[in-house]
């Protein structure tokens, strides 16, 4: 058995210590708006960027489930979406814009993912459709090239 450590302060029998506040707190987490949250988790504060991932874990984690109409693959997007986040918050433009940003980076995930395990439904299997596609944007290349050289006469 283990003894306790002597320096180590323990509160008194039937006394109740008051919760100290810290810098990382998280009331104080929870007061902060979202850009500086964001500021604080560039420089590292992974308490703050835990605030943000609790902010809208369900919100991404439900646009997921939209998407994919799978929870449990859902769950994994999401993670994957707040990791993605994560690794390139530095790249967030206008920190107050964080939450668009991250509904952009779960939907991409998204995307992704149902091209990878649900190509069929990226597959048109009408021919004469995916043929009237393709003349469709070949007219619509040319007439761009009219364009462009018309603009170049003029």
């Amino acid at each position: 058995m283990k003894s306790a450590d002597p320096k180590r302060k323990y509160p008194k029998p039937g006394k109740k210590e008051e919760p100290q506040e810290f810098p990382g707190s998280e009331e104080q987490m929870n007061a902060k708006n979202d850009a500086e949250l964001v500021h604080l988790a560039r420089a590292g504060n992974r308490e703050a960027y835990g605030e943000l991932i609790r902010r809208y874990q369900h919100s991404i984690w439900g646009l997921a489930c939209l998407l994919l109409d799978d929870r449990f693959e859902a769950e994994d997007m999401a993670q994957e979406a707040f990791l993605r986040a994560w690794l390139n918050l530095d790249l967030l433009s206008d920190p107050a814009k964080f939450a668009p940003w991250l509904r952009r980076i779960i939907f991409g995930v998204s995307i992704d993912w149902l091209r990878v395990f649900r190509p069929d439904l990226y597959r048109l299997t009408d021919v004469k459709t995916e043929a009237e596609l393709f003349g469709q944007s070949a007219h619509a290349e040319s007439a761009f090239d009219r364009h462009e050289a018309i603009d170049g006469i003029g």
